[in-house]
């Protein structure tokens, strides 16, 4: 188990905590295009600090080992990554594999990857795989940048927090069929994200939501790292996240709104309050209906009936046997009743 040096959420953390580069003799700043132009004073400001600036053109995982390689040969001792989560998830393995330290200033947040040891890339054939990688050695979170990003991906990033809700229950089932062991420590972490749901401010716009939000979804990657693997937060809703992506890697969802999704239809499969997680969603203005994200019922249907071997992993879809005619019931009803 890793855990963080730093982890700093507040107004302005951008400039008030910029002395932690000090520590470092080499920095590779690591970014893209598009993010250089939403913040072109801050990047310009920073290049006295590092060696150098590496923009990504995509995400896969040749570009880790590239920049892991770089990081290397380069004698490098930091790597800064300044994004979103695609970006953070190719500097930590890029890190894993070098060894070097790692600064993560995320512009998004949008999923409780921010400070897990897992790495979601794409290979060669353009599907996405989870690889085990290295958690930030510090976290900066200004949240005023947080604030003036598309709210979509913090609406995403309150989904994927909500999925604990039936990947606990998973986690649980497995346990009792002699599938698993509970790590205590890990499943408490968990529980109390997924809790703080309940002491959101009614604001999404507000400072103390948030902070609240990223503190909640930074302790959920860190059950994720006490654990070592993503069971803490993971269950039946992320293999239907997966099996979107495996069989429909055309569509371009936020992986928050599809285990949003998911989570609904795993509650209702796990026979617990389903009308809780839609409550929450509607509190918020979060619309996570299939036809709003674009999926069919066909999709829809399949995607669950091949979930159960996405992953080596005991959930509910080992215990419910799964009809087209059971989907399709469950289609219509988050469909008439979400909104």
């Amino acid at each position: 188990m890793y855990l963080h040096k730093n982890i700093i959420i507040e107004k302005d953390a951008l400039k008030n905590s910029l002395d932690i580069l000090k520590a470092y003799e080499k920095i590779l700043f690591v970014t893209t295009y598009e993010i250089e132009v939403i913040f072109k004073d801050f990047i310009n400001s920073i290049k006295n600090e590092v060696h150098e600036i590496y923009y990504l053109d995509d995400f896969t995982v040749k570009n880790a080992y590239d920049i892991s390689y770089k990081l290397t040969v380069n004698h490098y001792d930091c790597i800064i990554a300044f994004g979103g989560g695609t970006v953070n998830d190719t500097c930590k393995l890029a890190s894993h594999y070098s060894k070097k330290h790692m600064i993560l200033i995320p512009t998004i947040i949008s999923n409780d990857g921010v400070s897990s040891n897992v790495s979601v890339l794409k290979f060669e054939n353009n599907k996405t795989n989870t690889l085990s990688a290295k958690s930030p050695d510090t976290i900066i979170i200004d949240t005023e940048i947080i604030k003036n990003s598309p709210q979509i991906y913090l609406k995403a990033g309150l989904c994927d927090l909500l999925a604990n809700y039936t990947a606990l229950f998973d986690w649980n089932l497995a346990v009792k069929a002699g599938k698993e062991e509970r790590n205590d420590v890990a499943y408490i972490i968990s529980n109390n994200a997924l809790l703080s749901l309940i002491y959101l401010p009614e604001d999404i716009n507000q400072d103390d939501f948030i902070k609240l939000a990223c503190e909640s979804l930074i302790l959920s990657g860190i059950a994720i790292e006490i654990k070592g693997n993503s069971r803490p937060s993971s269950g039946s809703e992320h293999l239907f996240n997966h099996a979107i992506n495996y069989y429909y890697s055309e569509k371009k969802i936020l992986h928050g709104f599809l285990v949003g999704l998911g989570s609904i239809v795993s509650a209702i499969l796990q026979k617990r309050d389903y009308k809780a997680i839609m409550h929450f969603l509607k509190q918020f203005n979060i619309d996570v209906r299939p036809s709003v994200l674009g999926i069919s019922l066909d999709e829809f249907q399949n995607a669950w009936l091949n979930a159960k071997v996405m992953r080596d992993r005991y959930t509910i879809l080992n215990e419910v046997n799964l009809t087209n005619e059971m989907l399709e019931q469950i289609y219509n009803r988050i469909e008439n009743e979400l909104y």
